[in-house]
């Protein structure tokens, strides 16, 4: 390329009032390109079954995986985007400055809202790991939530302490049970008041609820942030609150420390995120002091180079010693979707578009829709914002890989580096799976492409220098992958299974523990599908990583658990070394008369809540207990988490609807069973 056509797309950029970043130099880019490394590709497979899952509430067959989607159909005009080099961070010298950068993002959402709105056709169309987690030196009477990084606590519906369970119920009550076995009773709760409560922590004697202010419209709302005294849970006192622009994204707390992520939606040009804080320092505050909202100095403002969505992402870190007292709080403008934090670093991720794809946004907003829509389907990027938690918050590093992050655990900082797992399209609009290797400033340092075609990544964890990745379309591979060359990473071995893990968990240095769906075949003349039917537990032995074993799988037909979608629905108790999942048990009988073809409603249903406790002894999931509560919820109800303390194993969860002859208001409810039955009573 000639140095005329670099300076030709600066000069755009900055016409656009985007600063260049320093990697669109004629030099730079010459220089990398024949370095850049080329994808591994797998032997091309042949198409694999469509999968389905059956709904434990409806029992309908709807299809999961290698189904017609929307997203399917546009990857078939998305050409695979080589990996963009890490942009610098932008700041504002002034209002005006920061008002045109907002302004620029507003026309591009117009954009998108059109295109979203005339591409609807389309989809009526279609129909962390760390590692020796198990061996954590200090024992518990009571359990943790399951987090993904040691030492840095993630807010739940459930905690405990020595002597009572807390549970988020309704979405704006928490009710506080005494821990006393089948003799539990409800002895106090906490509301939301006009606003709702999405989860909550405990540190000490506090308790920390977070979630919105009030229910107020998108563009104007404020994340809520409360500090309660729970020493005497017979006497609970508010503390303070603080509250910023935004609905809440995520959260974490280290030591006494909360950091608190929202996505404020930018309605026009003037928006500023804003704060407000109430309460004293000291926990001896009685009356919570008044204070007015203020809006974040624009020296706190940043904005990535391609700032796509018109969204604020607002990070607060909060001392909540002895109230709600905010240290430092920033913003940035562009949008925010997974958040992965340690200790040193929080990491948030967000879909965006590369320099050229805003460029052309930016020319066409206002201009052509239709223009514009083949530079939409190429964007397929994550970008990732890096912010150090080291004396106060900064925003230190912008970065962007190819493709999409599954969840949290996608993401992972070694030794410095940020490793990233992600789903992409190849050429033929086909899934393909990939391992970037970040450095500190999220330049890309290494990477394996193309891995697995035509399936998508369903579970991923990091133990030292190895990442193990589950993908799914028709059978569960597990890769390990080796980055202790964060510059070579290299798939050291795979070995494939029926269904597919959702999450994987570290049992000691050689052997992990995968969580997920039992998949079966389906067939007829019209239709060839697996479809989801029930709960799947398997071992993996990864003492030789070239070479990983099945060493045991359990099925569980028509059983499902929050814990198939949710890391944080499971017990782990260290101490004793075994584990429990909440447990759903739901199968339907249909008559068997009924006319070929013939839609038969189900004649009756066989419906049960409860728990299955298991260990895992040299690679073997042995079952300890599984228990069936046999607590009336009414129509509606379910439990749907478990907690323990002390000898004792506790479900959370809800009553409501009809409940014999009466009709049940939404109310939390608890039952247990001892560790350790030797058998169902």
């Amino acid at each position: 390329m000639k140095d005329a056509n670099f300076n030709f797309i600066k000069e755009k950029f900055d016409n656009c009032g985007v600063h260049a970043p320093a990697e669109l130099d004629a030099d730079v880019l010459t220089e990398r390109l024949p370095d850049r490394p080329a994808p591994v590709l797998l032997p091309k497979k042949s198409k694999a079954k469509r999968v389905a899952s059956i709904s434990a509430v409806a029992a309908a067959a709807v299809i999961t995986a290698g189904a017609i989607t929307f997203t399917s159909m546009y990857h078939q005009f998305r050409p695979q985007q080589p990996v963009a080099a890490t942009a610098s961070l932008r700041s504002f010298q002034s209002r005006d400055e920061l008002r045109q950068a907002v302004s620029r993002t507003i026309k591009i959402r117009s954009m998108n809202e059109r295109y979203i709105y005339e591409e609807r056709d389309y989809e009526a169309f279609a129909d962390g790991a760390v590692s020796n987690e198990a061996k954590q030196a200090i024992p518990s009477t009571h359990n943790s939530t399951y987090v993904q990084t040691v030492g840095v606590d993630e807010a739940d519906v459930v905690k405990t302490t020595d002597s009572h369970i807390f549970y988020l119920y309704g979405g704006d009550s928490i009710a506080i049970f005494s821990a006393e076995g089948k003799q539990s009773k409800k002895v106090a709760e906490v509301t939301a008041g006009d606003g709702n409560i999405s989860d909550f922590f405990i540190v000490g004697d506090r308790l920390v609820t977070l979630g919105a202010a009030d229910y107020s419209y998108s563009y104007d709302a404020m994340t809520l942030a409360t500090v309660y005294d729970i020493s005497n849970v017979g006497n609970i006192r508010e503390l303070g609150t603080f509250s910023q622009s935004g609905s809440y994204l995520s959260s974490r707390m280290i030591g006494d420390t909360l950091y608190l992520v929202s996505n404020q939606y930018i309605s026009d040009e003037n928006d500023v995120p804003k704060v407000s804080a109430t309460g004293s320092s000291t926990p001896d505050s009685a009356t919570p002091d008044s204070a007015t909202p203020d809006e974040i100095p624009i020296s706190d403002i940043y904005a990535v180079q391609t700032p796509a969505e018109s969204t604020y992402l607002v990070v607060s870190q909060i001392d909540t010693a002895g109230g709600a007292q905010a240290t430092d709080t920033k913003a940035i403008l562009g949008s925010a979707g997974i958040v992965y934090c340690n200790r040193e670093n929080l990491y948030v991720t967000a879909q965006e578009y590369s320099p050229v794809i805003y460029r052309n946004l930016v020319d066409y907003a206002i201009n052509s829709v239709t223009d514009s829509l083949p530079a939409y389907r190429e964007a397929q990027e994550t970008q990732i914002i890096k912010i150090s938690l080291q004396d106060g918050i900064r925003f230190v590093a912008n970065g962007t890989v190819r493709g999409s992050v599954n969840n949290q655990y996608s993401l992972d900082e070694y030794n410095g580096n940020l490793r990233v797992a992600t789903t992409s399209s190849d050429e033929d609009g086909d899934d393909v799976n990939n391992l970037f290797v970040l450095d500190g400033a999220l330049n890309q340092i290494g990477a394996v492409t193309g891995f697995a075609e035509g399936e998508s990544i369903k579970a991923v964890r990091y133990i030292n220098e190895t990442a193990y990745v589950i993908t799914y379309e028709q059978t569960d591979p597990l890769f390990a992958v080796d980055t202790s060359d964060p510059t070579k990473p290299v798939i050291l071995g795979a070995v494939k299974i029926s269904g597919f893990s959702t999450l994987l968990v570290p049992v000691d240095d050689n052997t992990l523990l995968g969580i997920g769906y039992h998949t079966v075949d389906y067939a007829d003349d019209a239709i060839d599908m697996e479809i989801q039917e029930g709960l799947k537990l398997v071992t993996f032995d990864v003492s030789d990583k070239s070479d990983p074993k099945v060493l045991d799988t359990k099925v569980f037909e028509n059983y499902y658990s929050e814990v198939q979608y949710n890391p944080k629905a499971l017990l782990v108790n260290f101490e004793r070394g075994d584990y429990t999942i909440p447990m759903h048990y739901l199968r339907y009988q249909y008559a068997t008369d009924s006319a070929e073809g013939e839609y038969m409603p189900p004649e009756s249903k066989e419906e049960t809540y409860g728990a299955l406790n298991f260990r895992v002894d040299n690679g073997k999931i042995v079952t300890v207990d599984e228990y069936v509560s046999d607590l009336d919820l009414g129509e509606y109800g379910s439990l749907d988490r478990c907690a323990y303390v002390g000898n004792d194993i506790y479900l959370l969860g809800t009553a409501a609807g009809w409940q014999t002859d009466r009709y049940l208001d939404d109310g939390a409810v608890i039952d247990s069973f001892p560790y350790g039955r030797s058998s169902n009573p």
